[in-house]
């Protein structure tokens, strides 16, 4: 290829370069953010769960809220009596109860209701019924107090922390999991971006490896270079070519899953990506404020709901020993108002009841419940090992953050070296003073530095990405 020829594959790529730049609307990393948003299902999957585990944060209150109840009745009874005459042959029953229930954290159950009751019998002896239509109006309070099975509530408490694990650790699956798909676009976007930069610079290694060429043409023609010297420009063309071929391959590659992302299937970019600047103070990290990875946070509150669990389980197997209380306070009359007012006069009513069960089989329900202890106990076991990781971890980013600042610095220093040295050693080929072997080698070591500082640059966004999972 003569001199000519390639001044006019530069000023063509340039004019291709141009016009594409001119012609190409800028995309941002945050419009494609959006772009993928609209189209992506997984991704609207992750941002609705994440919404959704908020709303289910506070399962577990649940279990312990304070209810309202109410329940109304309504009796027909004409079964016969023993007396019909004296007792009547009907009656008919009207009643409403009106209260609060809640289960407590500490194991006792209490209910509070209003009850109101009207009752009217037909036919009945008025010597044997004197009232025969009344009304019944009484508060009542009722109390359930576990001895041994969920004493103290242990085994509400255990459900309760169990349902609260549960909640947090789907809040905290969602936040990861947007996260992750957030940093995977991300990922798309910079690498489509640091791929573009490669194949540039590959183009950028042709036009360099041709001008070479065409000055051993010409050292070859003023009988200063020898024949090998044009093999080896060839070949040096030759391999810049190939390693277009690859980077352009590889680019399609990248723009086919970047546009897929957001519901397109093409391997053209009809955009121009914008080139961010890499904040390097994110890779100083606070080694005094240490940071927790979500997926051990995660881990934690796994183990400990299942530690609650396990604690739960083993509470079910334990004997049943209850003592329950039933109080109120009565007033009736044939007026609804008078019964009311009676209530509080020395009409009362007490109940206390034991209530005790247990499997004859205790032998069995033992080793269930040891065998729930230690489960538990696992748990326990496996939150130590996470400690050690979770600390090992932020140990391992903070290295890595350090390596990575230090190697960027390097590298980008390395490159201007590189340049200038592939710049020198070219001047003086093109005075006779320097080999073709030389400055093909100056030239490849500038390529690769490039290359190098590109694939550095890619890993620290990824690097960067990953620290939004810490905490």
């Amino acid at each position: 290829m003569k001199k000519t020829d390639s001044l006019n594959y530069i000023l063509a790529a340039a004019v291709v370069l141009g016009a594409h730049s001119l012609s190409a609307q800028s995309l941002t990393l945050e419009q494609y953010k959006r772009q993928v948003l609209s189209a992506d299902p997984g991704l609207r999957s992750a941002t609705e769960q994440s919404e959704a585990s908020q709303l289910l944060e506070r399962e577990g209150e649940s279990l312990t809220a304070v209810q309202l109840t109410a329940q109304a009745n309504y009796l027909k009874d004409k079964r016969p009596t023993s007396n019909p005459s004296f007792q009547g042959n009907q009656t008919d029953n009207e009643g409403l109860s009106l209260g609060l229930k809640q289960q407590t954290s500490l194991g006792f159950q209490w209910a509070l209701t209003q009850n109101y009751s009207h009752t009217k019998i037909y036919n009945a002896a008025l010597t044997a019924v004197p009232v025969p239509e009344y009304y019944d109006v009484y508060p009542k309070l009722e109390l359930n107090i576990p001895l041994w099975r969920n004493f103290f509530g242990a085994e509400t408490s255990a459900q309760v922390d169990q349902l609260e694990s549960q909640s947090r650790s789907r809040r905290l699956q969602a936040e990861i999991a947007l996260i992750e798909k957030n940093n995977s676009i991300e990922q798309a976007y910079n690498a489509l971006l640091a791929q573009q930069q490669a194949v540039l610079i590959a183009q950028d290694g042709i036009a360099r490896a041709e001008k070479i060429l065409a000055w051993t043409r010409g050292r070859i023609a003023r009988n200063l270079a020898d024949s090998s010297d044009i093999y080896q420009a060839q070949a040096a063309v030759a391999a810049r070519r190939v390693e277009l071929l690859s980077a352009e391959s590889r680019q399609s590659e990248l723009v086919r899953n970047f546009n897929s992302l957001r519901g397109q299937s093409s391997d053209v970019l009809a955009e121009s990506l914008t080139e961010q600047e890499i904040d390097l103070q994110r890779l100083r990290l606070n080694s005094s404020a240490a940071k927790i990875r979500k997926d051990f946070v995660l881990q934690k509150l796994q183990y400990s709901g299942s530690e609650a669990g396990f604690q739960a389980q083993r509470e079910k197997y334990k004997p049943q020993f209850d003592i329950g209380l039933i109080a109120s306070t009565h007033g009736r009359d044939t007026r609804a108002s008078e019964a009311q007012s009676q209530t509080f006069k020395e009409k009362d009513y007490f109940l206390a009841v034991a209530s005790f069960s247990m499997p004859l089989n205790q032998s069995r329900n033992s080793d269930l419940r040891e065998g729930y202890a230690l489960m538990k106990k696992s748990q326990r076991s496996l939150e130590q090992s996470r400690q050690l990781n979770e600390t090992l971890s932020w140990q391992n980013m903070q290295t890595q953050a350090a390596q990575l600042h230090e190697q960027i610095k390097l590298v980008r220093e390395l490159e201007t070296i590189q340049k200038k040295k592939a710049d020198a050693e070219r001047e003086k080929f093109n005075r006779g003073r320097s080999t073709t072997f030389q400055v093909l080698s100056y030239e490849q070591d500038y390529l690769n530095t490039r290359s190098q500082r590109i694939s550095l640059e890619l890993q620290i966004k990824q690097f960067i990405n990953q620290l939004n999972l810490f905490e």
